[in-house]
């Protein structure tokens, strides 16, 4: 089985790939680094934020249900 990853996680790899710090992508999202850490842990973005956080990392946030013949309802 598939592990699901948080969002924790999943920002902090896109960060890793995209060679930008937590730091960083807090300064562009226009946010304090407490701040983006203390919603890290909680994993409470919106579809915007994430959006947003894509944009900055060079790459597209991808969000919503595939099913397995082609549907999508994102």
């Amino acid at each position: 089985m598939k592990k699901i990853r948080t969002i924790k996680e999943k920002v902090e790899t896109a960060c890793a790939v995209s060679g930008i710090t937590l730091t960083e992508l807090s300064k562009r999202m226009g946010m304090s680094q407490a701040n983006l850490s203390k919603r890290l842990k909680v994993g409470k973005f919106s579809q915007d934020e994430l959006v947003k956080m894509g944009i900055v990392l060079g790459c597209e946030w991808k969000s919503g249900f595939h099913y397995s013949n082609g549907n999508v309802i994102e």
